[in-house]
Formats: structure tokens, C-alpha cells, sequence
């Protein structure tokens, strides 16, 4: 039996239900002598000695669910439920916001909330980035939240109204900003503390007002 591998699964942008029949294409994903575990941020990571993983990411995703990497990536996007579906208009701004920067590499793993509207649900000011849509198809941005320990912290806002056409190349100027600053594998919310959230102001301004 070889070295186990692990990747990550989810039910999707915004989805919260995983169908019978998703759950067990999952597990024969992992295949004998491997397992299947539920992290603290609801993910299934899948430990397998198959070597056939590109084969296996694909089947699980022709079945609609979302598969990443492990390890120090951007996450997947963490949503609020919209609602159960009555407040869906920011939902396609999410899908597209995940397609573009999970997986990306970054010092140490990063975290993005995002929430469909201002009562925030989706607690995303807790998360090293925060995305609140607060009216239409604008955002508010913040960075630096830290929802562990005894000792939270809620993330600082950079930008106000960002137009959702440009919410990823605002959320990409995010991520630039701390890889560049990072020292090792220091975390983004000890980065913004460190370096100032004006630096993340900076960078993402010229997508902050309307075009």
C-alpha cells in the first residue's frame, strides 16, 4: 500500500447538502486502506493510496462537487446559506471568486467568508478575508479576522463598494499583497497587524469606486 494522498471535497459554492449518492462515490474515492475525514470547517478530506488522483477529481466533479487541494492554499470560499436560496444574487459573484483563487498557494492556508448580504451571516469578518455584500452588486472587504483561541479578532476593512466585476482582481491584489509581506509562514491576520491595513487599502483602491 503506497503513501496516502489528500485532497479536499465539498458540496459546492454555497451548497450545504451532499446527496447519498455523491457520499458514496467519496468514499470509493479513498479505496482500501483509506478514510475519509470531516475536518473543523465541515470539508471531507479524502486519504487515499489510489494513484490515480486526477481520474478521481474529475468523476467527483462531474458529479457537482467542489475538489481543492490540501495543504497551504487558499481555501475554498465559505458561504453563508443565502438563505436557503430566497437571496441568491451574489452566489454566481461566489462561484466565480472560488474558480478564481482557491487552490492558489499562499505562506500559510488562508481563509475567505463571504456573505450574501449585511446581516452576515456567513460571519466573514472572522475570516483572514472577509467579503459582505452589502447593496446591488457591491462588496465590502476586510482582512485579518481570526475566529480561534481566546483571543478573536475581527478582520479591518480595505474597501468599500467594490462593483462585483471587479471583486476578484480586488481579492487577487489581496493575496498578492500578503505573499509579497509575509515573513515565512507567518498568518495574514498577523501580517495585517504587523504591516498595516492601509497597505491592503492601497492596493485594492482603484477598485473601490464605481467605474
Amino acid at each position: 500500500m503506497g503513501e496516502l494522498q489528500r485532497y479536499v471535497v465539498t458540496p459546492g459554492v454555497g451548497q450545504v447538502f451532499f446527496a447519498p449518492e455523491q457520499l458514496q462515490l467519496v468514499g470509493s474515492m479513498a479505496g482500501p486502506g483509506g478514510r475519509v475525514e470531516l475536518n473543523s470547517f465541515m470539508q471531507l478530506i479524502v486519504h487515499t493510496a489510489r494513484p490515480d488522483l486526477a481520474e478521481q477529481q474529475a468523476a467527483l466533479r462531474a458529479a457537482g462537487l467542489g475538489v481543492y487541494p490540501a495543504g497551504p492554499v487558499v481555501k475554498n470560499i465559505q458561504t453563508c446559506t443565502f438563505c436557503m436560496g430566497d437571496k441568491i444574487d451574489g452566489l454566481p459573484d461566489a462561484q466565480q471568486l472560488d474558480r478564481a483563487v482557491a487552490g492558489v498557494p499562499v505562506p500559510f492556508p488562508v481563509r475567505v467568508g463571504f456573505s450574501g448580504c449585511a446581516s452576515n451571516c456567513g460571519e466573514a469578518l472572522m475570516r483572514d478575508i472577509g467579503i459582505v455584500r452589502m447593496d446591488s452588486d457591491r462588496y465590502d472587504l476586510y482582512v485579518g479576522g481570526k475566529p480561534g483561541s481566546l483571543d478573536p479578532l475581527i478582520g479591518l476593512k480595505v474597501a468599500e463598494a467594490v462593483p462585483s466585476a471587479h471583486l476578484v482582481e480586488s481579492v487577487q491584489g489581496i493575496l498578492a499583497q500578503y505573499r509579497e509581506s509575509a515573513r515565512g509562514k507567518e498568518r495574514l491576520w498577523k501580517n495585517v497587524r504587523r504591516i498595516g491595513a492601509e497597505a491592503y487599502r492601497q492596493r485594492v483602491r482603484e477598485y473601490t469606486t464605481a467605474p
